[in-house]
C-alpha cells in the first residue's frame, strides 16, 4: 500500500501501456462500426497524451499517422455522430436495445410537450461564442422558448426516441486530431501547417478561411476546441486546466473561485481504505 503518485508518473504508466498496445495491434476494425478499438485508437489517445504533458514531436507524429492515414474523413456537420460516420476512429454502442445515446436523452427535450427541456443548458456565454454564420450554432445547438426565457441544448446527438439506432457515442473522431495537430504545430513554432489544420475544421462549419497569421494563434486553437469540442468528454475543462487559464475563465462566473477548487475531494470510502492517502487541500 501506498500513498499517491505524482502525476507525470501516472501519465507515463499510462504512456506506457499504450505505446506497448500500439505494437500489438493494426489497424484492422474487427466489428462493424468501428465499436471495437483499433490502431489508431490507441494513436488517437496517444496524440491526446502527447499533447497533455506537452511532447509537441510526438503528438505531432501521432496525430499525422491518423489523418494521414486514409482510413478517415472530415464529414458534413449533419453526419458526425451518425454510426456511419467516417470521421469515427473509436464509437460505443448503446447497451440498451432501441435505444441511441445517452446523452441525447440527457441533453435533450424528451417529449413533444411545449413546456419539456432537457436536464442540462448551454450557457448563453457558450451560445454567443459561435458567430451567426457558424453552421454550428444551428446544426449542434437547439434553441427552445418555455415561459418567456430562451433554453439552448447540445443537439450532437439528436436521436431521443426509442426505435431505430442511428446514433453511437463517439469516443475519438478526426476533428480533434487535426486540433492536437494544430496545436503541436503552434507549440513547434510551424504556424502555417497549425493554421491549416484549423481552417479545415472552421470550412466544414461554413466559415471563411483565416489567411492572415493571427497575433496569438495558440488562442486561436484554444476558442476552435470550444466551438468544435464542446459537450464531449469534458474537453473544455481539460483544456483550461492543461493551459492554465481555468481560474481566469471560471472567476467570471464565480468571483470566489481559488486553485484548490480546480481538485475533487477524494472519497471517504478511498481514505478509510488507503491511509497514505490525503486528503486534497481545502477539504480536511
Amino acid at each position: 500500500m501506498k500513498g499517491r503518485d505524482n502525476v507525470m508518473d501516472v501519465y507515463s504508466q499510462i504512456k506506457s501501456d499504450l505505446e506497448e498496445a500500439e505494437g500489438l495491434m493494426n489497424d484492422t476494425y474487427v466489428t462493424p462500426s468501428r465499436v471495437r478499438p483499433n490502431l489508431k485508437t490507441v494513436q488517437a489517445l496517444l496524440a491526446r497524451v502527447y499533447l497533455y504533458t506537452e511532447q509537441w514531436d510526438l503528438a505531432l507524429a501521432k496525430s499525422s499517422a491518423i489523418i494521414e492515414s486514409g482510413l478517415y474523413s472530415i464529414e458534413p456537420l449533419n453526419n458526425v455522430f451518425t454510426i456511419e460516420s467516417k470521421e469515427t476512429i473509436w464509437q460505443l454502442m448503446p447497451v440498451q436495445p432501441s435505444w441511441n445515446t445517452t446523452e441525447a436523452r440527457q441533453l435533450l427535450p424528451t417529449s413533444t410537450s411545449a413546456s419539456a427541456l432537457g436536464q442540462m443548458a448551454m450557457t448563453e456565454d457558450l451560445y454567443n461564442s459561435f458567430s451567426t454564420t457558424d453552421a454550428r450554432r444551428t446544426q449542434y445547438v437547439l434553441s427552445k422558448t418555455v415561459g418567456g426565457n430562451i433554453y439552448r441544448f447540445a443537439q450532437k446527438y439528436k436521436a431521443v426516441a426509442i426505435g431505430t439506432v442511428s446514433e453511437y457515442y463517439k469516443v475519438f473522431r478526426l476533428a480533434e486530431q487535426y486540433l492536437i495537430r494544430a496545436e503541436a504545430n503552434a507549440k513547434l513554432n510551424n504556424n502555417q501547417a497549425a493554421l491549416n489544420d484549423v481552417n479545415i475544421i472552421r470550412e466544414r462549419a461554413g466559415l471563411v478561411r483565416i489567411t492572415e497569421q493571427p497575433e496569438n494563434i495558440l488562442r486561436l486553437i484554444e476558442i476552435e476546441r470550444r466551438l468544435e469540442l464542446f459537450a464531449e468528454w469534458g474537453h473544455r475543462w481539460f483544456d483550461l486546466k492543461r493551459i492554465g487559464r481555468a481560474l481566469d475563465v471560471l472567476k467570471l462566473k464565480q468571483p470566489d473561485i481559488q486553485a484548490l477548487d480546480l481538485l475533487y475531494p477524494i472519497p471517504n470510502s478511498v481514505l478509510r481504505a488507503n491511509p497514505f492517502i490525503k486528503q486534497n487541500q481545502g477539504y480536511e
